[in-house]
């Protein structure tokens, strides 16, 4: 009985991966065929295809990377840097995206990426832009765990522990680091709305009226911060602090 139980589970198990598989196969299709798209040079179709992967409820850090790299080619600087956006939040460490993302961004008209932090910020930062949430997340715990076990062993422990004062110090610094690097990274990621023009000399007016004065323009590809919203119109703030209103079809949001 026992034999024949655990073959009807690796049949089931079987029948599962198997129903899985097919599950993907015409997304797997899509994206090979649009990798092949773009090798020949027919960018708009790539374009086509991965966007229908992701309206299929699929989504990858390599398949907003190959978007973002699809939209650079045809020539969309501001809808390139909105998907290798995307893609950065999925694989943080990936050397070819930063080196994609930071030349895209050098070639935009304009662009404002003002912040005023303090040095230890400014590493805080970095770091947070290497770690996605999840590994930012178990280094937080992991650190706690062992600031707290040594910690307790120091109570415990009479003499014999100056080693282990030692590691709970270095440890308690990399937790207080770590926690702000956590923050950095939840606050970039997911609290911070962002989004990224796609229009080329977007007016940003005082406001939501195509009447309205204009405030100022902006350039496609430059990254702005979604604050409000109204009908077509969009509220939002530029890295320097100004703040205008959009149509909502002149950004993507990220």
């Amino acid at each position: 009985m026992k034999i024949k139980y655990i073959l009807v589970v690796f049949f089931l198990q079987a029948l599962s991966m198997r129903a899985y598989a097919a599950d993907f196969a015409v997304e797997r299709e899509l994206y090979i065929k649009s990798n092949i798209d773009y090798a020949h040079g027919d960018y708009g179709q790539a374009i086509s295809g991965y966007n229908e992967i992701l309206d299929r409820g699929l989504e990858s850090g390599a398949l907003y990377y190959n978007l973002g790299n699809a939209y650079f080619k045809n020539n969309d600087l501001g809808r390139a840097i909105a998907n290798y956006l995307r893609a950065l939040r999925l694989m943080p460490r990936d050397p070819d995206l930063i080196s994609n993302i930071e030349y895209a961004r050098s070639l935009v008209r304009n662009n404002i990426r003002t912040r005023h932090l303090n040095p230890f910020m400014s590493l805080a930062l970095r770091l947070s832009t290497r770690l996605t949430l999840d590994a930012a997340t178990y280094i937080v715990i992991s650190l706690y765990y062992l600031s707290a076990l040594a910690a307790l062993v120091i109570i415990i422990k009479g003499r014999g522990r100056g080693y282990l004062i030692y590691l709970e110090l270095l440890a308690s610094v990399l937790l207080a680091v770590f926690c702000i690097v956590f923050y950095f990274t939840l606050k970039e990621n997911y609290l911070d709305k962002r989004a990224v023009v796609v229009q080329e000399e977007l007016e940003a007016r005082f406001e939501p009226f195509d009447t309205a004065t204009v405030h100022f323009l902006l350039d496609a590809g430059q990254e702005v911060a979604p604050i409000g919203c109204g009908n077509e119109w969009v509220r939002i703030k530029r890295p320097d602090g100004r703040q205008g209103w959009v149509k909502a079809a002149g950004i993507e949001k990220v």
